[in-house]
């Protein structure tokens, strides 16, 4: 039986902030005078995924099945941690997510990856033929969408997918899915 190790590039915009940055207090916030607002789950989660960052360069074990080689200037936030962070940024639960990467030399960084494993199983060469990108692609706009529900209910804004950035493609030589 065949495995897919699929490593998916997200946007991580979160208010023009570096993905986990914690700004310091200002100088009003510090007094005793000045109460202050308990944590959000979303600064919560990503002072965990700081916490347990481990940095490159390593290799991490995906789901006891590859090995991924972080290099040096990356960091890699194992999957407990990687799930909370999503989650609390509204993405839902999935247990797909093996963790995430992030970049730990580039204090602008507005991006993250999302790494996941899924158990896929064997694909015939019959059904990879068949397979419509345009249709697949469409799926997972609406399922984003019902997120944006979620989200939207949260206070937290909502994401759009808009187009692949590679076009899924079955080779038959190889039989690999290339996404």
């Amino acid at each position: 039986m065949k495995q897919t190790l699929r490593v998916l590039a997200l946007l991580g915009l979160i208010s023009g902030q570096p993905l986990l940055a914690q700004q310091a207090p200002s100088s009003t916030e510090t007094t005793a005078s000045v109460p202050q607002a308990a944590p959000t789950e979303a600064e919560l989660a990503a002072k965990a995924a700081e916490d347990a960052m481990q940095m490159g360069p390593i290799t991490i074990k995906i789901a006891q099945q590859a090995e991924l080689k972080v290099p040096e200037g990356y960091g890699h936030i194992p999957r407990q941690e990687a799930q909370r962070l999503l989650e609390a940024w509204g993405n839902g639960k999935d247990s797909s997510v093996e963790g995430m990467l992030v970049s730990t030399t580039d204090n602008n960084a507005n991006w993250f990856l999302v790494v996941s494993w899924e158990d896929t199983g064997y694909i015939k060469d019959d059904d990879a033929k068949s397979w419509d990108p345009a249709e697949m692609l469409q799926s997972m706009k609406e399922g984003t969408e019902q997120l944006n529900e979620e989200r939207k209910q949260r206070g937290i804004p909502a994401i759009h997918v808009k187009e692949w950035a590679e076009v899924p493609k079955y080779d038959a030589q190889t039989h690999r899915l290339v996404w």
